[in-house]
């Protein structure tokens, strides 16, 4: 099934199963914000399409399909995505943020699915994408992109970079989640994909 728009996956299999997608019980809640159990139900479906897990988080999880150049993520009452997702929206002319196909929309009472370019992930800290970014004198790793003393780098040599760092900043209530897993690839470009969290 290709997800085109999403459009009627409510009454889909899939639709179905991302809207019995439930909150964490007490013990789930160190490692999600949903219940791990009914995700599995939705990966099974999802894997009878030709979909495969392609990460996790928090609060959802990305598939992928070998014959699609999108993604889609599921995710669960994730405010601070969404916050994030409305600076993606209005930013699509940046090269560093995702690109979107569509909106994302709402599945059962507490889930959402949206569609999103395939990236490459980065698997350490110090991949070589990272230096272009990065003040030589700084230590070469993704964090020191985000430094303080970067500050004047990323203006002058990346501003759109600079300028998406300066909108999520500015998102109220949420608190900063810049880690190896919320940062991806496009060729030799750098994808900030989900660097909030509540």
């Amino acid at each position: 099934m290709r997800l085109n728009e999403l459009i009627g996956i409510k009454n889909h299999p899939i639709g179905k199963a991302a809207s019995e997608i439930k909150p964490a019980g007490v013990f789930d809640k160190v490692f999600s914000s949903y219940d791990p159990g009914s995700m599995e139900n939705l990966k099974d479906i999802l894997r009878g399409y030709g979909w495969r897990d392609a990460g996790f988080g928090y609060y959802g999880m990305v598939f992928k399909h070998h014959q699609y150049p999108y993604v889609v993520k599921v995710f669960v009452a994730d405010t601070a995505y969404a916050e994030y997702f409305n600076i993606i929206k209005d930013n699509q002319d940046n090269p560093h943020v995702p690109k979107v196909r569509g909106n994302f929309m709402r599945v059962g009472d507490r889930g959402y699915a949206v569609r999103l370019e395939k990236l490459d992930p980065l698997f350490n800290q110090r991949d070589p994408i990272f230096k272009k970014y990065i003040d030589p004198r700084l230590p070469q790793a993704f964090p020191s992109i985000f430094y303080e003393n970067n500050e004047q780098h990323l203006k002058r040599f990346w501003p759109k970079l600079y300028d998406l760092y300066q909108q999520i900043e500015g998102i109220g209530g949420v608190q900063l989640d810049m880690h190896i897993r919320n940062v991806m690839s496009r060729g030799d470009t750098l994808v900030i994909t989900d660097p909030v969290a509540l």
